[in-house]
Parts: structure tokens; C-alpha cells; sequence
């Protein structure tokens, strides 16, 4: 169930990045794979591409490295409810 929500989310970071990336390589990754041409996995596996987000990932990963274990644990306890919800609301069912 909760793929369906991941995938929405996925697919609207994509369409943003598509529409409003200042990097053009990013804008097109985003349309690649929002067209069906290329997974997320194989458009990052490019050097182009990967290294067009090299920048905005190294600034998550130092933020990330910042993070004690707990944090981290609560960081991914909050984004696994916020799934739940957003499944729920596809699903238009009450959130548990």
C-alpha cells in the first residue's frame, strides 16, 4: 500500500523538477524518467546526471551526518507517518 503513496511523492518531486529545476540536466533526468524512458536508478547510474545532483545530495548528506542516532530514528518514524497519511488520503480512508 505504501508504494502507492512513495510513488506519488516521487512522481511530484519529478514533475517540479521538470517544470522548475535551474539545471537543465536535472530537468531533463526528471522528464526521462517521468516519460517511462529511463528509471530513477538508471538516470542517476549516468554521470551527467548523478553529478548534476551532487551538490543538493552532498548538502542532505551533511545534514544527515549531523543527526544522532535518535534523531535519525525520529526523522524516519515522522516521514513513515506522513506516508501513512498521504496513503490514507489516496486510499480516502481515515488515517490509523
Amino acid at each position: 500500500m505504501r508504494e502507492n503513496a512513495e510513488r506519488e511523492i516521487t512522481d511530484g518531486i519529478l514533475r517540479h523538477l521538470a517544470q522548475a529545476s535551474d539545471s537543465e540536466i536535472v530537468r531533463e533526468l526528471a522528464g526521462q524518467v517521468l516519460a517511462g524512458n529511463i528509471s530513477l536508478a538508471e538516470g542517476l547510474s549516468f554521470g551527467s546526471y548523478a553529478e548534476a545532483l551532487e551538490p543538493e545530495l552532498e548538502g542532505f548528506t551533511q545534514w544527515y551526518d549531523t543527526l544522532s542516532n535518535d534523531e535519525r530514528d525520529r526523522e524516519a518514524s515522522d516521514f513513515a507517518a506522513k506516508l501513512d497519511e498521504f496513503e490514507a488520503q489516496l486510499d480516502d480512508r481515515p488515517a490509523p
